[in-house]
């Protein structure tokens, strides 16, 4: 399961509420692609173009992986 939450009610947003949820939605797929090749349970903090916190993105998996011999 992936859960994503984020305040659009900041300066960063202003007048560009599209394009920056856009970039910043860009950003947590390329996370998604090169660090979480199994998802786990594991929290990453979502900050705007102004550095600021303003959300979370969750990661849980319920699937059970085998080791390959």
């Amino acid at each position: 399961m992936i859960t994503i939450k984020f305040d659009t009610d900041n300066a960063a947003f202003y007048d560009c509420e599209g394009i920056e949820s856009a970039r910043i939605i860009a950003d947590l797929c390329k996370h998604l692609e090169f660090h979480s090749m199994k998802l786990s349970n594991d929290t990453y903090i979502i900050k705007d173009l102004n550095g600021h916190k303003i959300g979370s993105m969750e990661t849980s998996s319920e699937q059970t992986y085998e080791e390959k011999n």
